[in-house]
């Protein structure tokens, strides 16, 4: 199975919110899809038993290379199954579409977290997702605007928002008084 959204972001790359679903983009072989709904959907006693189903997703728009980046979760622990997350720019990639205030908050963890390479993510946008997106001006934005979070993120040092007397806050009570 290849896991997307809410369970990959939380499962592997370790933000802690909630999720009711396990996203699954692609299922090894295709025609265990519905087998795989049909045991483990919505509303089916695995759901009700653990408060958690698979929802295969039929549309999902991925970088063209993920399948070359996937990376195996629970690897040797399940004798017929492997679960496998997108990369972390696959991952934050793959969200442009939903463009969700979740999905924004699960990029912002997924670069903050990881320590993204802007020029990594920005380079798959381009060469791997932007021609196959119907949208690309509205995903260009929502790509530049995680890129510059991140940039001022970088040339902030962490250290200055727990001490008081420098970041944003600190200048503007400083201008009032």
């Amino acid at each position: 199975m290849h896991c997307i959204g809410g369970f990959a972001v939380t499962l592997h790359y370790g933000r802690m919110r909630p999720t009711g679903d396990i996203d699954v983009w692609h299922v090894i072989p295709s025609g265990a899809a519905p087998w795989l709904t049909k045991i483990a959907g919505e509303g089916t006693e695995l759901h009700r038993k653990h408060r958690v189903h698979v929802q295969v997703s039929a549309v999902a728009t991925v970088p063209e290379d993920y399948e070359s980046r996937l990376v195996e979760v629970f690897a040797g622990e399940f004798k017929m199954l492997r679960i496998l997350v997108l990369d972390p720019y696959d991952l934050a990639l793959s969200k442009l579409e939903g463009n969700a205030e979740i999905d924004i908050e699960d990029v912002k963890h997924l670069a903050r977290a990881l320590n993204f390479d802007l020029d990594v993510l920005a380079g798959r946008y381009r060469n791997e997702l932007r021609p196959f997106l119907t949208g690309p001006e509205r995903d260009l934005a929502f790509v530049e605007q995680v890129i510059n979070v991140r940039r001022r993120e970088q040339a902030t040092p962490l250290a200055c928002f727990r001490r008081t007397g420098c970041g944003p806050r600190s200048r503007s009570a400083s201008a009032t008084t």
